[in-house]
């Protein structure tokens, strides 16, 4: 987080925000209906056992915040290096045809964190995905 908010300032991203904490809670208490422009979600605790399924990060409850809070046109970048919550997540956005899955430059300009190493590292592939929302 704090290497992340060094690059920001460095950058002079001013609208950028950075929160290590309960997105959810941060979300819905202190952001404005539809004011964001772009979401990251990085490598989500995958909570393997089913019965911990609940607890995972990216669900309908969520996505109907997300609905809310996001502007039109607005972007939810996700990556996970666990392809089996990777199906999953692409699965929860299903319901919502507000988001359309879209390809990104994103993933192939931006997009480097300490996660690739580590999935590197272990033989995983990471899987990527963007969603914008249409309407």
């Amino acid at each position: 987080v704090q290497q992340l908010e060094t690059k920001l300032t460095k950058e002079t991203l001013p609208n950028a925000k950075i929160f290590h904490g309960n997105g959810y809670i941060f979300i819905e208490d202190a952001i404005q209906n539809h004011s964001i422009d772009r979401l990251f979600i990085f490598h989500p605790d995958p909570w393997f056992k089913k019965r911990h399924h609940k607890r995972r990060v990216i669900n309908a409850k969520l996505l109907t915040l997300l609905n809310n809070k996001i502007k039109t046109n607005g972007k939810i970048y996700i990556s996970t290096d666990v392809d089996t919550l990777f199906e999953d997540i692409n699965d929860q956005f299903k319901p919502f045809e507000q988001f359309k899955k879209i390809n990104d430059p994103f993933w192939n300009e931006n997009y480097k964190t300490h996660w690739s190493s580590f999935s590197a590292k272990d033989n995983r592939n990471c899987f990527v995905q963007a969603y914008q929302k249409i309407n």
